[in-house]
């Protein structure tokens, strides 16, 4: 897709900005720096949407947030939904929130990243 991107804009097509969702797995946290990179290069705006992580660590959390964080270009990141009951995929407790709305250490985390 960033080839695409990237072609159509050299075509004139006008595209303002670029998105990935990203329902991920533990580990794969890891790579989102470098995905973002690329995906950012791609447009003038760029945005990780849908993130769930399965069984996510506090490491492949912040790796996601700071991944969007460190490209200039990068609009936002949207997290699928609240709680993990409600997650299209609640195996693994891919969520920010438990099952009574409490934050979990992943969402702490995030909040430590951002101060």
């Amino acid at each position: 897709m960033i080839r695409n991107v990237k072609n159509w804009i050299s075509q004139g097509i006008p595209i303002d900005g670029i998105g990935s969702q990203g329902h991920l797995t533990s580990g794969q946290g890891a790579n989102a720096p470098g995905a973002m990179a690329a995906l950012c290069a791609a447009a003038p705006l760029c945005a990780l949407t849908e993130v769930d992580i399965q069984n996510g660590s506090n490491a492949d959390w912040t790796n996601v947030l700071k991944a969007c964080m460190d490209q200039k270009n990068c609009v936002g990141i949207t997290v699928w939904g609240v709680r993990d009951p409600d997650s299209w995929r609640p195996q693994g407790n891919p969520l920010l929130f438990d099952s009574n709305y409490k934050a979990k250490g992943n969402y702490n985390a995030l909040i430590q990243a951002l101060s």
